[in-house]
């Protein structure tokens, strides 16, 4: 009987240490103990990207919620939404947020990434956005929050009610604002002095262009390459806004002051960049001239009206794209490079961080176009003559047809997104084959070798239309098969009645038709999903389960306010030596009990027997044990996580017994209590495991050490009963206690006296 109990007990503890060394090792999601607070916490501030407003987290017109005269790229957002999913109950499938998420609108939606960074969180900056009184988006959203508690409560939020700390989600260029103020202190280029208040706890970047986009390089390399790409006027522009090729055009203010009149007069010519010979083709000018005209007309069916849309809101040629160069990659970007290469604020002071990117649509690849291109020009100008045929017909050849040739073309992720590339290359600016959201390329999006986001956790949203997808990859494969199959063997036919097969081949191009057909017929069908494709650096702020995902993804902690015992309980010894818990409220009938010793662990290693975080003396400690002289009849703990309603799991084990769900835990606060867990002398281990609302796993591991032995005298010298005739005896003892784990006073007190 003896034996089996010992092995149950074995089996026991192997099992609960196999779980802390095998669960979940490789989601170590955040570089603090802490985790999140519960959302009492917390302000939830939405920050826009370049040209947007507040109303691109809502599902409202601009103008219908604020009249306000600012530049912005469109006031109309159809993809918003996301504040209100934040805002619904969680019985309804929101999170439950209402009153703790606000979003404002900077005062230049287009303008210079320092500027933004000081209206969303320098407190001495005179923020000039009308509504905003002055304040910045951060003390704007805490008074603002105020009111809306005194309207609905009827008065004014305790201090302990008012939430100090944020959490940024941020979309497109809005990152920089976040970086910027987080970082201000590290960035005296931009800065006289840092103004970040250290209250921001999580950060949320949403297709945020982390390491610049090189959509950025297409105007000026058409500039030089191009230059009647768009008019006539065009050259005038030129002139006087770019000076060489060494990217110093930064400094050249009238390029970028006239950037939105550029784009405002090709809106005129949209039709004529999409299919500039489609007549040709169509009557055989190009043997692969049904494939072209289909092409071609399906860019103007999916891709005209998203320009129509986004260039039309261009007006204001003197502020629209003043913080353009800020986008530019790191490689001639100042802000950017910059940016990149801050340092962590440290394990306790560092906000945690998540992204979400998007792939399926294709952005420019700037090298290998930028080759191209300054080498066509160079020809074309009479510069340079290769003096080679094929070189001088490679060079001849449109982008299109390049593309099939170019490497990165077929590691896109999508058959959709390979079209898209292939419809984007005939703008004639260059190559669309890098992976991205039209807007971002991926690499970038991701913040790939950024230092301080190297352990965020990345979600993706591959956008592409399944039904458009399914027929690239399946009908119009076969059809083509089927189709060029039948050219090679009709004009062997006709080879064999002595037409010589290339002119038979050339002359059966009618036949492409029905593949040309077909896939024109699919974009009709599927324009509106291919068309929110096109979109998708937008259209991802309607994405609101992976927006919550990123949100909700910060492990969950348990976290220790206090240890109880009853008033009946005798107190035991206290002196300056003894720890008492900061965060202790107990009820009627309860006592806290102080702590004799501490032993922690600061070293993240990821969610597995992670310690316990508590207060002691107003010092936040991250317990791996506690020594305590009274049992403690109650455990008072809290559950930090935003959210705690929507909590998968949550349990605990002590002393190795089953696994018991945490009972009663207060679904805004966290809070809850472990009563009569049977404390025996010496160590007790208590063990708590969780599973948040996206199925990240973590457990801790805290032991409860309780010393109630006194301290008896041991080590006796002269022995009792021992005889001497010496009459300068000396006498010595030792007092001892049972061990205290990191207790770091003397574990002895020796006693030597001379008669």
């Amino acid at each position: 009987m003896i034996r089996k109990a010992l092995a149950n007990l074995v089996v026991k503890h192997l099992c609960l240490i196999l779980l802390f060394l095998g669960a979940n090792q490789d989601m170590c999601l955040g570089a603090s103990f802490d985790g999140t607070q519960t959302y009492l916490r917390y302000l939830i501030v939405l920050v826009h990207g370049i040209g947007g407003n507040f109303a691109n987290w809502t599902d409202k017109k601009y103008d219908e919620i604020k009249n306000i005269n600012i530049n912005d790229l469109s006031s109309y957002n159809k993809y918003g939404g996301f504040k209100k999913h934040l805002e619904k109950p969680v019985s309804e499938g929101g999170l439950g947020l209402k009153g703790y998420v606000y979003a404002y609108t900077f005062s230049s939606p287009c303008g210079a990434a320092k500027d933004n960074a000081k209206e969303l969180g320098d407190r001495t900056y005179n923020n000039p956005t009308p509504g905003m009184s002055g304040q910045c988006w951060l003390e704007k959203a805490q008074n603002d929050f105020i009111d809306n508690f005194k309207r609905d409560v009827g008065r004014a939020p305790l201090p302990s009610e008012t939430p100090e700390k944020y959490i940024l989600i941020v979309h497109s260029m809005g990152n920089y604002a976040a970086r910027g103020y987080i970082y201000s202190e590290q960035l005296r280029d931009f800065f006289d002095e840092g103004f970040y208040a250290y209250d921001v706890d999580k950060v949320i970047f949403v297709d945020a262009v982390l390491n610049g986009s090189t959509m950025t390089y297409i105007p000026y390399m058409t500039a030089y390459a191009k230059g009647t790409f768009l008019s006539d006027r065009f050259n005038e522009l030129l002139k006087n806004g770019l000076p060489t090729f060494d990217w110093q055009f930064v400094k050249k203010r009238s390029f970028l002051e006239n950037f939105a009149n550029i784009y405002e007069m090709s809106k005129d010519k949209i039709f004529e960049m999409f299919t500039p010979y489609i007549k040709d083709q169509l009557l055989g000018g190009d043997i692969f001239g049904p494939y072209q005209f289909a092409g071609d007309f399906s860019g103007v069916v999916i891709m005209a009206p998203q320009f129509y849309s986004s260039l039309g809101g261009l007006r204001a040629p003197n502020e629209a794209w003043k913080g353009l160069p800020d986008l530019f990659p790191s490689e001639i970007g100042r802000t950017t490079r910059v940016l990149n290469k801050v340092k962590s604020l440290g394990i306790e002071d560092e906000p945690s961080y998540s992204i979400v990117y998007s792939s399926g649509m294709p952005v420019f690849e700037p090298y290998s176009s930028g080759v191209i291109m300054l080498s066509k020009s160079l020809k074309d100008n009479g510069l340079v003559d290769f003096n080679n045929k094929y070189v001088n017909d490679f060079l001849g050849l449109n982008y299109q047809k390049m593309t099939f040739v170019h490497p990165s073309f077929y590691s896109l992720p999508t058959a959709q997104s390979k079209f898209m590339s292939l419809l984007m290359a005939r703008y004639g600016v260059g190559f669309f084959t890098n992976d991205g959201d039209g807007a971002v390329n991926v690499q970038s999006q991701k913040g790939e070798g950024i230092a301080v986001l190297s352990s965020a956790p990345r979600y993706q949203k591959v956008f592409k239309s399944d039904g458009f997808e399914n027929y690239l990859n399946n009908d119009f494969a076969t059809q083509v098969f089927i189709v060029e199959g039948a050219m090679v063997g009709t004009a062997a036919l006709m080879a064999a009645g002595g037409t010589p097969y290339i002119i038979a081949w050339q002359n059966l191009w009618p036949m492409r038709l029905i593949p040309a057909a077909s896939l024109i017929t699919n974009v009709y069908a599927y324009k509106d999903e291919i068309n929110s494709c096109v979109e998708a650096h937008r259209q991802i702020l309607s994405e609101n389960e992976l927006l919550s995902k990123a949100l909700l993804d910060s492990v969950a902690i348990f976290t220790v306010n206090d240890l109880q015992t009853t008033l009946e309980a005798t107190t035991s010894e206290e002196g300056s030596a003894f720890l008492s818990f900061s965060i202790s409220s107990p009820e009627a009938g309860y006592r806290s009990i102080k702590a004799r010793a501490v032993q922690e662990n600061r070293v993240y290693a990821g969610n597995v027997s992670m310690p316990v975080p508590t207060t002691l003396d107003n010092n936040r400690k991250y317990m791996m044990a506690v020594t305590v002289t009274e049992a403690p009849q109650r455990v008072a703990g809290k559950l930090n996580y935003l959210v705690p309603a929507l909590m998968r799991s949550f349990e605990y084990s002590f002393n190795f017994a089953a696994w018991k769900p945490v009972a009663n835990v207060d679904p805004k606060t966290g809070e809850f209590y472990l009563d009569g867990l049977p404390f025996a002398e010496g160590q007790n281990v208590l063990a708590v495991r969780s599973e948040n609302a996206v199925g990240v796993k973590a457990n801790q591991l805290c032991k409860i050490i309780l010393n109630t032995i006194p301290m008896v005298p041991s080590n006796l010298l002269p022995l009792p009963g021992m005889y001497t005739n010496n009459n300068q005896i000396e006498i010595s003892f030792v007092f001892a206690k049972a061990a205290r784990e990191g207790f770091k006073a003397p574990r002895h007190l020796g006693i030597k006296s001379h008669c």
